[in-house]
C-alpha cells in the first residue's frame, strides 16, 4: 500500500509538473502574440519619412525574430522594451521638420558675412535677416521650407556687396558729374576748366578702389 501511495506521489507531481509547464508555455505563446501586435502596430509609418520608415523596419525585423525565439516572458518583454526605446528615438516627419526649422534659422545667419558690406548695404541685410525667423517658422511641409530658404537666400544674394555697389556707384557717379556740369551756367573760361575737370574726375572715378575714396572724390569736385 506505501508502494501504491508513493507512485501515485510521484505521478501526480509529474502530472502537475507536465501541466504548468503546458501553462507556462500557452503563457509565453500568448505573451509573444501580443507583443507581435505591438511590434507591427506601435507607430503608425506614415508619419515618418522614407528612410525613416526603412530604419523603422529594420527594428521590427530584429525584434519579431528575438520575439518568436525568446524562451521566457522575461526575453519577451526586454525585446518588446528595447524595441520601443528604438522606434521612439527615430524622428517623425513633424519631428524632422522642426529640426530642420532650427537649423534653417541658423545657416540663413551665416550665408552672407557682413564685413563683405557697406554700412547702408548691412541694414539692408539686417532687414531681411529680421523675418527671417518668423517665415521659416512658418512653413508647414519641407517642400514650403526649402521655398522659403531659396526665397531668402536670393533676396540676400540681391544685396550689393562692397564689389557690387562700388562698381554700380562709379557709374552713377560718372552721370551724376556731366549732368552736374552741363546743369550749370559757367561763363566760358570756367566751363573749359571745369569739363576739363569733370573728365579728369571720370577718369580717377574708374580708379577708385572704396567707396570711401570714391565718394570724396565726388564730393571734392562738387
Amino acid at each position: 500500500d506505501k508502494a501504491k501511495v508513493s507512485n501515485y506521489d510521484i505521478l501526480k507531481t509529474a502530472v502537475e509538473k507536465i501541466n504548468q509547464l503546458t501553462s507556462n508555455q500557452n503563457a509565453l505563446q500568448t505573451k509573444k502574440e501580443e507583443a507581435l501586435k505591438v511590434v507591427n502596430t506601435y507607430v503608425n509609418l506614415n508619419n515618418y519619412s522614407t528612410v525613416n520608415i526603412s530604419t523603422i523596419k529594420g527594428y521590427q525585423s530584429i525584434a519579431i525574430k528575438s520575439i518568436e525565439n525568446a524562451l521566457t516572458i522575461e526575453d519577451v518583454n526586454s525585446t518588446l522594451n528595447t524595441y520601443k526605446t528604438s522606434v521612439d528615438g527615430v524622428k517623425t516627419i513633424a519631428q524632422e521638420l522642426v529640426q530642420s526649422k532650427e537649423r534653417a534659422k541658423e545657416d540663413i545667419k551665416t550665408y552672407v558675412s557682413l564685413d563683405n558690406y557697406s554700412p547702408k548695404q548691412q541694414e539692408n541685410i539686417k532687414a531681411i535677416l529680421a523675418t527671417s525667423d518668423s517665415r521659416i517658422e512658418k512653413t508647414n511641409s519641407f517642400d514650403e521650407l526649402n521655398e522659403e530658404i531659396a526665397k531668402l537666400q536670393t533676396e540676400l544674394s540681391n544685396v550689393m556687396n562692397l564689389e557690387q555697389e562700388l562698381t554700380y556707384l562709379k557709374g552713377m557717379y560718372k552721370d551724376e558729374i556731366f549732368t552736374y556740369y552741363k546743369e550749370r551756367d559757367y561763363p566760358a573760361p570756367s566751363a573749359n576748366a571745369i569739363a576739363s575737370r569733370a573728365i579728369q574726375v571720370s577718369l580717377e572715378i574708374m580708379k577708385t578702389t572704396s567707396i570711401d575714396q570714391l565718394e570724396k572724390l565726388v564730393s571734392d569736385f562738387k
